[in-house]
């Protein structure tokens, strides 16, 4: 707890104590915190300017990309999208997301982009299913929103690189994107875009 009784963090079998019955505690000239438990002893580094993440914090499975977004911490796995519960300190899963993995997220001014077996959005912290796909036809893996086109939206997949175009007028909004096909030519795996400052872009993928 903080000077005036504001609580901070909380130390429990969550984030990993073995045994929640603390019968001492002290913290010595390195700053770890030591607990005398019902059933042995346990430390904590509570110095350390790190945080690490493990399983008792609910990630079970690899962690493919991370990403702050509205003040929440995502996580972006080989077995869907995980979000931080900073009051339980631990990370859930979005049940609207399907369990696939996530290679990307994307910002896209107050509206979070993932692309996976489709391509869907958070908005107002609502889950949004923006494009399905059918068969693979729209896995992707990799997104980009070219600086001086806000408008177009580039989504790298096994079949190459897809066009969104943003609906504007009356259809417009956060999470109003339309698919308009693939950039003829272009067949080899798709996972990762860069942007230069002349406009154009690199693409990283696999050679086919």
């Amino acid at each position: 707890m903080d000077p005036k009784g504001n609580l901070l963090q909380v130390i429990n079998r969550d984030v990993g104590l073995q045994d929640e019955t603390v019968y001492a505690t002290y913290v010595d000239r390195k700053g770890i915190l030591w607990m005398a438990l019902d059933n042995g002893i346990s430390k904590a580094d509570i110095s350390s300017p790190f945080t690490r993440f493990g399983l008792q914090s609910g990630i079970n499975t690899a962690v493919l990309t991370a990403l702050r977004f509205d003040g929440s911490l995502y996580l972006g796995t080989s077995n869907g999208l995980l979000k931080f519960d900073s009051r339980r300190r631990y990370f859930s899963p979005d049940p609207v997301i399907t369990k696939n993995q996530i290679f990307a997220l994307l910002k896209d001014s107050n509206t979070l982009l993932i692309p996976e077996e489709g391509l869907f959005a958070i908005h107002d912290n609502k889950p949004t299913v923006i494009s399905n796909s059918e068969s693979g036809s729209l896995a992707f893996s990799g997104l980009l929103i070219p600086g001086k086109h806000p408008n177009i939206m580039l989504a790298g997949g096994p079949s190459g690189i897809g066009v969104y175009e943003r609906k504007t007028g009356a259809q417009a909004g956060p999470t109003a994107w339309d698919f308009k096909g693939f950039v003829p030519g272009v067949r080899d795996q798709v996972w990762t875009f860069s942007e230069n400052s002349d406009e154009s872009f690199w693409a990283g993928g696999d050679r086919r």
